[in-house]
């Protein structure tokens, strides 16, 4: 981001759920490709658990960032 436009705490962890997005994606297709030539993924399957739990974490503070705008509203 620019210094003429700060993201907001909502955008900001919308914008990291989006990238967590992509990283578990990434990694559910570096898994499939590493079975694919019969390799083992026990490692990327535990990154894959970490991305997730990452994600998931994400996911909850952007509710809680939408609870607080939401409150504040309608104040």
């Amino acid at each position: 981001m620019d210094d003429q436009h700060e993201e907001t705490p909502l955008q900001r962890v919308q914008r990291r759920v989006i990238e967590a997005e992509a990283q578990v994606a990434a990694q559910v297709a570096w898994i499939a490709e590493m079975d694919r030539m019969n390799y083992s993924t026990v490692d990327e399957e535990i990154a894959l658990a970490v991305l997730k739990d990452k994600l998931r974490l994400f996911q909850d503070e952007v509710a809680r960032e939408l609870q607080r705008s939401d409150a504040s509203r309608r104040r």
